[in-house]
Order: C-alpha cells, then sequence, then structure tokens
C-alpha cells in the first residue's frame, strides 16, 4: 500500500462531518472552499524533524507531541489531515465528484533528520478520500463506517456547506521522499460538463507536504526519555 492522503468529508480521505446553510440570498457565483490544517492537532502520529532538537518534559507523548513538533522549524507531519469546507455559492445544485492529487515536487529529507513517534489515536471517523503519492498518485473513498465509495458523492445546494478532510499515510518500504503537492476537486454544476479547482489555490494555502516513514525513528522508552528505535532506511542523498 502507498502513502494515503485522507479526504475526511481532501485530499489522504474524505469525510463530511458538518452541514450548514448560509444565512441570507444567495448571489449566482462559485464554489468557495477554505482548509484548516490539522496534521499537527491529531491525538498520536509521527513526526519528521531535522537537527538536534529532541522532545522534553513530556509525559504523555501521545497528547503533546503534536504541539512541539509544530514549534519546531521545518518539522513536517508523517500523517496529513486537512479540513476542507466547500460553500456552494452559485445558483445551481453542484456534486463533488473526486478529488486528483499534483504531485509538485520529491526531495529527499535532510541527512540529520528524525522521526519521533507516539502511539496512534483513533482514526477520523469520517466520509474520506485516500490519496496515495507513492507511485502513480490515486484515491480511494469510504464512508465514515469505512465502506468503499466509487467517489466524493456529495451533492450541494445553494448556499450549502459540506466538510470532508484530505490526509495522507505514509507506508513504510515506500515513501522515501519529502513530497509537495496539491489536490484538485472535480465537480460539476447540474446540465453542465465537469469542472475542476485547484483547492490549494482556491483556498489560499501553501503547498500540502508530506513526510516519509523512512527516517530514523525515535520512541518513548519511559516518561519523559526518547530513545533510537531504529535506523533509517531512506535513500541516500
Amino acid at each position: 500500500m502507498t502513502g494515503a492522503v485522507v479526504l475526511g468529508g481532501v485530499l489522504a480521505g474524505v469525510g463530511g462531518d458538518v452541514w450548514t446553510w448560509v444565512k441570507g440570498a444567495v448571489a449566482p457565483g462559485e464554489l468557495v472552499v477554505a482548509v484548516i490544517d490539522e496534521s499537527f492537532e491529531q491525538v498520536g502520529g509521527a513526526y519528521v524533524v531535522a537537527g538536534a532538537s529532541q522532545p522534553s518534559g513530556m509525559d504523555d507523548c501521545e497528547l503533546q507531541l503534536g504541539a512541539w513538533a509544530r514549534e519546531q522549524q521545518g518539522s513536517i507531519a508523517v500523517n496529513n489531515f486537512y479540513r476542507v469546507q466547500v460553500t456552494n455559492e452559485t445558483a445551481n445544485d453542484v456534486v463533488l465528484h473526486k478529488v486528483k492529487p499534483v504531485v509538485v515536487s520529491s526531495t529527499p529529507l535532510p541527512s540529520d533528520a528524525r522521526q519521533f513517534i507516539c502511539p496512534v489515536g483513533e482514526p477520523l471517523a469520517q466520509h474520506q478520500a485516500s490519496v496515495r503519492l507513492g507511485g502513480a498518485p490515486s484515491v480511494d473513498y469510504s464512508d465514515e463506517a469505512g465502506n468503499d465509495l466509487a467517489g466524493l458523492l456529495y451533492r450541494l445546494e445553494p448556499g450549502e456547506q459540506g466538510v470532508f478532510y484530505i490526509s495522507h499515510y505514509a507506508v513504510p518500504d515506500v515513501d522515501e521522499y519529502v513530497v509537495r503537492w496539491q489536490a484538485e476537486l472535480l465537480y460539476s454544476e447540474s446540465g453542465s460538463a465537469e469542472s475542476t479547482l485547484n483547492v490549494n489555490k482556491m483556498s489560499k494555502v501553501d503547498d500540502f507536504v508530506s513526510a516519509p516513514w523512512c527516517a530514523p525513528a525515535w520512541m518513548m522508552t519511559n516518561p519523559g526519555v526518547w530513545s533510537a528505535s531504529g535506523e533509517g532506511s531512506c535513500p541516500a542523498q
């Protein structure tokens, strides 16, 4: 299995956890997209950090590691979660069909990069689209119960909002590089041909960045104590 991106109701998985209505009249317009990076807010997980920085004073890494990693310059989440909100400001019903990952660049990790790992909490219970970046990028879709879907299958009436997640799960022996990528959303208005919008550009966010699983792993062996637990397997620079 390659690295997966989940749109939890983006891109890595898609899941719809919120439906609301915009108050007031709806003027003909376009889809409005907003993205929030929640990669460092999940319970548990893994983060790649370059340099000598190491967590300290952390009794419960599962709850505290993400906040520490976010403060480290250049840190990258190994598993990404992007909350995507789409608002239909057109005058027609809109169907959200699929997500397409577009790789911008792939670069090796710095030679001094390390991966700090904590037990992972419960997975997102969301309608998701899982993006795989290793090899040929692809996307799988599932609902909140984990059942496979053929696509996003979202229909938004004028003024309606839908929320889902884009996520990427790195996979050992498959993901070996830092990947910068963007997400395209395929949709159609009633009676019209399929259109494409760039999620990153529309929401004015930077490229998504995914770390590989191959950096040397460090685990918390005792409360507050981190130790190397394995050598890295990333390609030599």
